[in-house]
């Protein structure tokens, strides 16, 4: 999110409420990836009795069929469970996902698979306000490549009009009224303190910066305006003078990346006002927020600058304090080992030079 120019809040916990009432995206997040999903077979069994029109290969299947189909076609270690967008509020859109049980189309749908996992206390939600929030979503899952469920061969997956007519004839069984008061708890309305519910919003994290940081991202500000902004400003102008606009592939593009220059402008002018210039390591024997340092691995020399996650950029050599690596590092000592748990297994490095 960060690498398209987005500003990025969070992470709160799966269930939590986001303070947005701005358009914008969100990425649910399993930190760390998983082999295989955790299935709730309960959950599954639940929506099997909810949706009687569900099918799997044109067959009706059993919770423990479904569950494994489920299973067999996750994607091992990809931490990016859900891509989504709100064309009004942020937190609304996530609040509504939080109260749609698995199969009912409303209040949403949208992530609906997800209520199979029996982890869902794992997940941590991010999110972004942006009004070009179809764009963003498009750009996400271009970069991502896929979300864990690829599968299509679930047909059926949604409660339909005959199933709640079905539902209002039929009586309810114990167990499926036990487990309709489990999804579906009585809520009650109470309402908190002025004081409490703003003190309960989300405050952004000021973004931590070095100072040739700074002079990056105040280059890059001054090129987009002075430079890229106008030239796709003339762009679009010169894309909607070729008539229908339905019809006309280059202005759709031409909007789109101007949609993302002002997004970026917008970003970078945000971390340049409120981001916090820290100086130079005050040693070189510990690792602090902008130490370059120097590692072994396996035989190999590795360098990073440590630097703040508005900076992050691991391919050129700049690893975030937020990373797992990065935040190992902090702290460690010259001719120290940092043991690293990482998804794929356990990494050890050696400090070798702090500078």
């Amino acid at each position: 999110m960060r690498s398209h120019g987005l500003l990025v809040d969070g992470p709160v916990r799966w269930g939590a409420p986001v303070a947005s009432r701005a358009p914008g995206i969100f990425v649910i997040e399993l930190p760390g990836g998983a082999d295989a999903p955790l299935i709730d077979l309960a959950a599954v069994r639940r929506w099997l009795e909810r949706v009687p029109s569900l099918t799997l290969d044109s067959q009706r299947p059993t919770q423990h069929v479904l569950g494994r189909r489920l299973a067999s076609e996750w994607v091992a270690g990809q931490p990016i469970v859900f891509i989504g967008r709100a064309n009004k509020g942020i937190g609304a859109r996530l609040a509504a996902i939080y109260a749609t049980n698995l199969g009912d189309t409303k209040p949403t749908s949208a992530g609906h698979w997800l209520k199979t996992l029996a982890n869902l206390g794992e997940l941590r939600i991010w999110w972004a306000e942006t009004p070009a929030h179809e764009e963003y979503t498009d750009a996400l899952l271009e970069t991502v490549g896929t979300t864990p469920w690829g599968n299509r061969s679930i047909a059926g997956t949604l409660r339909t009009d005959a199933d709640e007519a079905a539902a209002k004839t039929k009586p309810m069984t114990a167990a499926a009224v036990a487990a309709a008061r489990q999804e579906t708890p009585r809520k009650t309305a109470v309402r908190r303190p002025a004081a409490l519910r703003l003190a309960s919003r989300a405050t952004p994290e000021k973004a931590a910066l070095s100072k040739e940081g700074l002079e990056r991202l105040t280059t890059e500000l001054a090129d987009l305006k002075d430079n890229q902004r106008p030239a796709i400003i003339a762009r679009v102008k010169s894309a909607r003078e070729l008539g229908d606009l339905k019809e006309n592939g280059d202005y759709e593009y031409a909007r789109k990346e101007q949609s993302f220059v002002e997004g970026r402008i917008q970003a970078l002018e945000h971390l340049i006002r409120t981001g916090v210039v820290f100086d130079g390591p005050v040693s070189h024997d510990v690792v602090h927020m902008g130490s370059t340092v120097e590692l072994e691995h396996e035989g190999e020399s590795i360098t990073y600058k440590i630097v703040g996650t508005a900076e992050a950029n691991p391919s050129a050599g700049r690893l975030s304090d937020a990373s797992p690596v990065g935040r190992a590092l902090l702290g460690a000592r010259v001719g120290g080992q940092v043991v690293i748990e990482l998804p794929a297994g356990a990494v050890t490095y050696r400090v070798i030079a702090v500078r």
